[in-house]
C-alpha cells in the first residue's frame, strides 16, 4: 500500500493522523498534547516514529 493511499483513508475517516517517511523509516505525524518538561502549554504537531523501515512489508496494515 502506498503512503497517499493510507493517508486518503486516514482522511476518509476523519482521523487527524498522517503517515510520512523520512529517510527509510514510517513516521506518524499529528497534533498530539505536549511533551512532559518542554515547557509548552497548547497541543502541537509532532512525529511519532514507527520502528518501522519504509518498505511494502512495513507499509502493511492489518485489522
Amino acid at each position: 500500500m502506498k503512503i497517499q493511499e493510507i493517508n486518503r483513508d486516514l482522511s476518509a475517516l476523519s482521523i487527524g493522523v498522517s503517515v510520512e517517511i523520512r529517510g527509510k523509516r514510517v513516521y506518524l505525524r499529528a497534533f498530539l498534547p505536549p511533551k512532559p518538561g518542554t515547557g509548552r502549554t497548547t497541543s502541537y504537531q509532532q512525529r511519532i516514529a514507527l520502528g518501522v523501515y519504509a518498505s511494502e512489508e512495513g507499509l502493511q496494515r492489518e485489522f
